[in-house]
């Protein structure tokens, strides 16, 4: 006991955060702005309420534009700034609507990917989100920078949803995403003292009905950060 008693006091003047000191910035969390659940065989979206600023109108200044002893100056000035301030509002809760109506289609057009994740995601544009919305592409855009989805395959970011891609043979639509994974799941399976190259990855992606150059294979694996056939053999 006095053995543990020793090691436990050695223990408790230690940092539990030993990398803070490099770190001193606060780390950051992400927040989704909306979650995707199970609904049946469907899913659907629950905004995340935390993630929007409730914001209120003051009733006490209200109060101060009926009240006689306040003057007239005061009082356009207050009428300016509730005005600012329900426009503030307005275009918060347009925010948060625009935000849920983007995670609905998206939800409504990655089923598969809701179920299997990234190897099922279909191609998608925000342009084509904008044309169902009646929205301009650009306005898309802001809308979902730095905005994040909580699935039932992970959390993503918005932006991960939208991918050119690829048809193949049979008709099948794949993204450049589920592309990615194919690779990603080829290389996995592969003979380390022997990797296949680029050429290789393309002919089995070929054998699975995907015609993809081997310069955007050298691309994905790239962004995969899947180093060359020559490099693998070496590590």
């Amino acid at each position: 006991m006095d053995e543990l008693s020793q090691a436990v006091q050695e223990l408790r003047k230690l940092n539990p955060h030993p990398a803070s000191a490099f770190t001193p910035d606060q780390p950051s969390y992400v927040v989704p702005e909306a979650s995707v659940v199970p609904d049946g065989d469907e899913f659907k979206v629950i905004p995340n309420q935390e993630s929007y600023p409730r914001l209120l109108i003051s009733r006490r200044y209200v109060q101060m534009l009926d009240d006689p002893n306040v003057n007239d100056e005061t009082k356009s000035y207050i009428r300016q700034k509730l005005s600012s301030g329900k426009n503030l509002i307005r275009s918060l809760e347009q925010r948060e609507s625009t935000i849920i109506r983007i995670a609905n289609l998206i939800v409504s057009k990655q089923y598969e990917f809701m179920k299997k994740g990234p190897e099922a995601l279909l191609p998608m544009t925000m342009q084509e989100i904008a044309d169902k919305l009646g929205l301009h592409e650009t306005t898309i855009s802001r809308a979902i920078a730095n905005k994040y989805l909580q699935t039932p395959v992970g959390l993503f970011r918005f932006r991960d949803f939208f991918s050119s891609g690829f048809r193949s043979e049979t008709g099948d639509e794949v993204s450049s995403t589920g592309i990615k994974e194919q690779i990603r799941e080829i290389v996995s399976g592969e003979n380390t003292s022997s990797p296949y190259s680029d050429s290789k990855i393309a002919e089995l992606l070929k054998q699975k009905g995907f015609d993809v150059a081997r310069r955007t294979i050298a691309k994905y694996r790239e962004e995969l950060g899947i180093p060359s056939s020559q490099l693998r053999k070496v590590y």
